[in-house]
């Protein structure tokens, strides 16, 4: 098992394609069609965290969701927490939802309520476990949208994905739990 940290920060602003299929959050750092995807090394857990800032200017309404495309045999268990506001420094309300998938596309639960507004600005926060099976597999942190917004949309820097082993893919604790 490697000891290492594996994450990705955008540190530019992004475009995000206005579309109702899934698209990769961190397509943008790469160039090839597989880009925004991490291949994860097998038999192993992590814990992840992933937190998404998106800005977008369209007035059609829509909710935004979160995904995963998963490779063979990795399961994922998470928790998101998500908000939409008109503008940046405004407040709220927190919406959250518990998703669990082991299959190799999860599914899209919906994050937030539907948005008019041609100033919105999103928060996503996803934590959770993934378990690698024995062979490795990519992972492709995905949003969709339920309808297109008619704007531009920005997933903006600072925008991160980092995953942290924590032992092989059947770790349950570690330290002197009794």
């Amino acid at each position: 098992m490697s000891d290492d940290l594996i994450f990705c920060v955008l540190a530019n602003d992004a475009a995000l394609q206005d579309t109702t299929d899934g698209v990769a959050v961190f397509k943008s750092i790469g160039v090839q069609a597989s880009a925004g995807r991490v291949i994860l090394p097998a038999s192993t857990a992590y814990f992840f965290e992933a937190q998404y800032l998106i800005t977008n200017t369209g007035t059609n309404s829509h909710t935004w969701a979160v995904n995963f495309t998963l490779g063979s045999g990795v399961t994922i268990s998470y928790a998101v927490r998500a908000h939409s506001a008109t503008a940046v420094d405004a407040l709220a309300a927190v919406n959250g939802i518990f998703q669990a998938a082991t299959v190799s596309s999860a599914p899209t639960p919906v994050v937030t309520p539907a948005s008019t507004s041609a100033t919105e600005h999103v928060v996503i926060n996803i934590s959770g476990v993934i378990r690698m099976s024995e062979q490795p597999a990519a992972i492709i942190p995905r949003v969709q949208l339920s309808a297109t917004t008619g704007g531009t949309i920005t997933v903006l820097a600072g925008s991160f994905f980092r995953a942290t082993p924590i032992g092989n893919n059947t770790a349950r604790s570690f330290g002197t739990w009794g």
